[in-house]
């Protein structure tokens, strides 16, 4: 075991710990690249940290910091923000390359995800080889892999195919979790919050409901590559190592801010939410999730719909992607947009038992 002065995530503890909800303001973002890390503030405020050098990955879990080195034979390093101290994880298997991300899943295990061979390597906290998950589509090996976990499942993305496959944490038994064919490209990063799922692709970021189509919720427009991503509450945070930007976007519209694009792309590898806690969530966020409207006709030119399935009085809104109200209506389940541009619309609909659910709408 070893120590390493690390005096700037040390003072985050305050924040990852407390019990009081903080602003967005306060939000940290750690970023990791190939040559060197980043401490971002929202404000685009940059404190460049050594942590070491080959470290690409990271996941802050239970108040320590796990980074995955970029060595022939992968570590894993933990960094304990309480005690300072830094502890190495020999993986017990020569078959795990440095092309690796990795889960930390809550019960003393960790799934490491070999790009190489697309397989998913299951180890316990000391390194010890559990099992081992392949993947199918291995004729897209070296591609990005990342998961996430959802009811007792690793959620495993592969960048190179349209699909996603979920991992049985008990049995380990593969399944295809959703076939993203339809996609017009690859999936990369994956998020779990209150229940759902978020991927991006290159240039866009979509939230997969259980029981609809996937919803769009970023569209970059041809700025490519998103390495990384955070869904908190009603915000999503992001980056794109070839745009070389860092954003974040929020609910109901999700128009990208850029947050600042002074870190070379080379750096911007893979980025972490910091300080959790630093955005409010409501008690009603998983519940709200978990409920999604369909919108129809979409596209549409004349007018737009909503389902009948609310109960008492209901809301509609309707945002330019500026996040201008363009059109307000009160229990109507048809609105008339003939009068509106061309071109991507948000859709807001408020409820008794719904909440709010926000999906985009494209006028023609």
């Amino acid at each position: 075991m070893t120590t390493k002065t690390f005096t700037t995530l040390v003072t985050l503890v305050c924040l990852i710990s407390s019990s009081t909800w903080a602003q967005l303001d306060s939000c940290q973002l750690l970023i990791t690249g190939n040559n060197s890390d980043h401490l971002v503030t929202m404000d685009g405020q940059i404190e460049e940290i050594n942590i070491g050098s080959g470290y690409i990955y990271n996941e802050l879990y239970n108040n320590s910091i796990f980074y995955l080195q970029f060595h022939d034979n992968a570590k894993l390093d933990r960094y304990d923000l309480l005690t300072q101290e830094t502890t190495t994880i020999d993986i017990d298997t020569t078959d795990v390359h440095y092309y690796i991300s990795f889960k930390i899943i809550d019960d003393s295990r960790i799934a490491l995800l070999n790009n190489r061979q697309d397989e998913v390597y299951f180890i316990d906290y000391e390194g010890n080889f559990l099992t081992e998950v392949e993947l199918p589509n291995s004729t897209t090996a070296w591609q990005s892999m990342h998961a996430a976990i959802l009811d007792n499942e690793l959620i495993v993305s592969d960048n190179g195919v349209r699909e996603l496959y979920a991992i049985d944490l008990n049995t380990y038994e593969r399944r295809l979790y959703a076939d993203l064919s339809s996609f017009t490209d690859f999936v990369g990063s994956i998020r779990v919050f209150s229940g759902n799922v978020y991927v991006s692709t290159r240039a866009s970021i979509y939230l997969l409901p259980e029981d609809s189509d996937p919803i769009e919720l970023v569209n970059l427009n041809g700025e490519n590559n998103i390495s990384g991503l955070e869904v908190r509450g009603d915000y999503l945070f992001f980056q794109t190592n070839f745009g070389e930007n860092i954003y974040y976007a929020q609910s109901p519209d999700y128009t990208p801010i850029v947050i600042t694009s002074e870190i070379d792309r080379l750096d911007l590898r893979h980025l972490t939410l910091l300080t959790p806690n630093c955005i409010e969530v409501s008690s009603h966020t998983e519940e709200v999730a978990k409920k999604h409207i369909t919108i129809y006709p979409n596209p549409t030119s004349d007018q737009v719909c909503i389902t009948d399935d609310l109960q008492g009085d209901f809301e509609v809104k309707i945002f330019a992607m500026s996040g201008q109200l363009e059109r307000k209506s009160k229990n109507s389940k048809c609105i008339n947009i003939e009068d509106l541009s061309k071109g991507l619309h948000i859709i807001k609909v408020t409820s008794e038992n719904l909440n709010y659910q926000s999906q985009k709408i494209f006028i023609e």
